[in-house]
C-alpha cells in the first residue's frame, strides 16, 4: 500500500485515536464518542477520520492564526535553492537540502518578525 512519507500541511482531518489523545482520552474512549456522534466524523470509505476543523468548531477552538512572517520560510527556501546546483548533488546532498528547507520552513521562519 503506498503511504506518502510526508502528509501536506495543515491537514484537513485526523484519525480517531488522535483526537482522543488530543482530547485527553484512551483510543477506545475516542470511538465511543465517535459512535455515540460526540465527536465530529466523516466516513471515507471504510476510513473513519475526525475533521479538524469540527472538532475546533465542536469545542469552541480558534484555529491558530497565519504567521505573520509566513512568507519568510518560500522566500529564505528559495534563496537557498538559487545559490545550489542540484543537478551537480548525489542523493544524499539532495536529502540533506531537503531536510534544512523542512527545518527553515517549520522552526526559523516563525522566529523571523
Amino acid at each position: 500500500m503506498y503511504r506518502p512519507k510526508e502528509v501536506p500541511e495543515p491537514r484537513l482531518t485526523m484519525t480517531v485515536p488522535e483526537a482522543a489523545v488530543r482530547l485527553g482520552m484512551r483510543r477506545d474512549a475516542g470511538y465511543a464518542a465517535a459512535a455515540r456522534g460526540d465527536l465530529p466524523t466523516i466516513r471515507i470509505g471504510r476510513l473513519l477520520r475526525v475533521p479538524i476543523a469540527g472538532l475546533q468548531s465542536k469545542f469552541g477552538i480558534e484555529p491558530p492564526a497565519p504567521a505573520e512572517n509566513a512568507s519568510h520560510a518560500p522566500t529564505l527556501a528559495k534563496q537557498l535553492l538559487d545559490v545550489l546546483d542540484m543537478e551537480k548533488m548525489d542523493a544524499a546532498e539532495v536529502v540533506a537540502v531537503w531536510t534544512l528547507l523542512k527545518y527553515l520552513s517549520r522552526e526559523i521562519a516563525p522566529a523571523l518578525s
